[in-house]
């Protein structure tokens, strides 16, 4: 099951040594975000069910700069934000930009940059803080057709 993984990601405590907590896994069969100790790698159970928020199919995930996890979920075509806990807290990034996003990026200007793998290959901008799109910083859809 975890071999069948979309994504990985490690949790780290708020306490000083930084220790791994955890690890939470997407499971693209099921459609949850498993979790498993992050010492010993033994499975923990379900950390987010499938539906949770209107998680659908998620893919990337990232720890962004407030200490939320950000998911793509790559059918509903939106960016899903939960805390440490599991609890869905909000769509994160307004519907209609994304085509199933696949990877996600804080950048080092704080904006979350997201990679869609739908028809249209794009990389769009959203503000950091609120989620409202800025933009596409990257089309490719141009260059794949001339070459």
């Amino acid at each position: 099951m975890v071999a069948c993984a979309l994504a990985l990601l490690m949790v780290v405590c708020a306490d000083l040594a930084h220790a791994v907590r955890d690890l939470i896994v997407a499971q693209p069969v099921t459609h949850n975000v498993l979790r498993f100790d992050g010492q010993t790698g033994a499975p923990k159970g379900v950390f987010i069910a499938a539906g949770t928020g209107g998680l659908n199919s998620p893919a990337q995930m990232i720890l962004g700069p407030d200490g939320k996890l950000y998911i793509a979920d790559s059918v509903a075509n939106i960016i899903k934000r939960f805390d440490l806990d599991g609890y869905f807290n909000d769509n994160f990034t307004p519907a209609g930009y994304l085509s199933a996003p696949v990877s996600l990026k804080f950048g080092p200007d704080g904006k979350l940059y997201v990679l869609c793998s739908g028809t249209v290959r794009q990389i769009h901008r959203f503000n950091g803080a609120t989620g409202a799109h800025e933009g596409i910083a990257v089309d490719t859809t141009a260059t794949r057709m001339s070459s």
